[in-house]
């Protein structure tokens, strides 16, 4: 039996209401007849902290939100953030004072360090730790430091290893004319204004320092020890750096064509101006291929590309790499994914499943297979979030939605 009832704190005239659902709970939002938002969560507190600054959500590609380990978080039209999910280690708001028996934050979003952020033009998220670009072109960032990949250093961390210095004293903050940010494992990268490449964090197969000579890049993508980049946006080239073990780093590195990148966790995508992909690195979970029955002994994908369903696929929009998934965007706004789908990270039916965990399922049967006039999409480790714009006739108050699927 489903029951309705108000998030408790929100007033009635913000018209929120919360449908429970088996395990899940289902949030739908409309702020003065004009939106509508729906997420997943696990529990009505971080229902709460989710909603309190949905209204009028920016949906700005590369801005609007972005999905972390097992939280997530979006950006408003007046830059100001929210976020939702895990916070055992203190990745949602850098401390762990206020948390329940769950790990969820019980405190007010708006009195936390996080929560008073504002002018926030980018966002990049990942295992434990959060990175964004203020209106002033500099970082801010919070969460797990223990390699220093948020602050640049790990002098001021605490035992839960959340840089607790002085932001604007850490080597982060002095970072200026911030084009792009990319979170990755343990480490982060950052795209200047003048084409320069600089990272900091774990950089034990190089790759937070790889890239600091590099001049002329246009895009940056950190993965789970590698990073790419795109060298120059009329050649569309591709470079990459650090653990290659998998071929994930540099087996693109002849790419060109390209306008973006993805790195995932052991493997990597690019996605052509033709509107085609092409996907390297480990693929023991089809995350490359979308197969894996040409598989060498290591999950190195060794057959014909062009033969793969991943190969086949044309009108792609943007490509993102998970951590043993991916998820494509289609220029007809409609998204399509293959990998691991152990806990619906790419599909909320784990019912297609194969034995191993990977969707093996017809996709336009499923129900993220048939969204329609999706407009941004992330993914990290088994965590998606996606926004949906309603049909304009049947959308008169211009309505939106925030999805998510996987681990909630």
């Amino acid at each position: 039996m489903r029951t309705k009832t108000l998030v408790p704190g929100l007033r009635n005239s913000d018209n929120i209401r919360i449908r429970f659902c088996d395990a899940d709970i289902s949030v739908y939002m409309t702020v003065k007849g004009a939106l509508e938002g729906f997420g997943k969560v696990a529990h009505s507190i971080a229902v709460e902290s989710a909603l309190k600054a949905l209204g009028g959500v920016k949906l700005d590609p590369g801005a609007a939100g972005a999905a972390g380990f097992y939280h997530s978080f979006v950006v408003n039209q007046y830059g100001v953030l929210t976020g939702w999910g895990d916070n055992q280690e203190g990745q949602l708001v850098n401390y762990t004072g206020e948390n329940n028996s769950f790990g969820e934050f019980t405190g007010i979003w708006e009195n936390t360090t996080v929560g008073k952020l504002s002018g926030i033009k980018k966002i990049s998220t990942n295992y434990l730790h959060n990175l964004v670009i203020l209106s002033n072109d500099t970082i801010s960032g919070w969460g797990g430091n223990e390699e220093g990949q948020v602050a640049g250093e790990t002098g001021f961390n605490d035992n839960n290893f959340l840089f607790t210095g002085i932001w604007s004293n850490s080597k982060v903050s002095s970072l200026t004319g911030v084009n792009n940010i990319s979170a990755g494992a343990y480490h982060s990268l950052a795209l200047l204004n003048n084409g320069k490449v600089t990272g900091w964090g774990n950089n034990e197969y190089n790759q937070a320092f790889g890239g600091n000579n590099l001049t002329g890049c246009q895009s940056i993508s950190a993965g789970g020890h590698h990073s790419l980049s795109i060298l120059n946006i009329s050649s569309g080239k591709v470079t990459g750096w650090g653990d290659n073990e998998y071929g994930q780093a540099l087996s693109g590195n002849n790419l060109t064509g390209v306008k973006q990148v993805s790195a995932g966790y052991l493997h990597s995508f690019a996605l052509l101006h033709n509107g085609r992909v092409t996907g390297w690195g480990w693929n023991d979970d089809g995350q490359v291929a979308g197969i894996k029955n040409k598989n060498n002994s290591t999950g190195i994908f060794t057959g014909k590309w062009s033969d793969t369903p991943v190969g086949k696929l044309t009108g792609v929009k943007s490509i993102h790499a998970g951590w043993f998934h991916t998820l494509a965007l289609l220029e007809n706004n409609k998204i399509t994914g293959w990998g691991l789908n152990n806990v619906g990270q790419i599909n909320e039916n784990i019912s297609y499943n194969d034995s191993q965990g990977m969707f093996t399922g017809n996709w336009n049967s499923t129900a993220v297979g048939v969204f329609e006039n999706v407009l941004f999409l992330d993914t990290s480790y088994q965590n998606t979030i996606a926004f949906k714009q309603y049909p304009i006739t049947s959308n008169p108050w211009n309505k939106k939605e925030i999805t998510g699927w996987g681990v909630s």
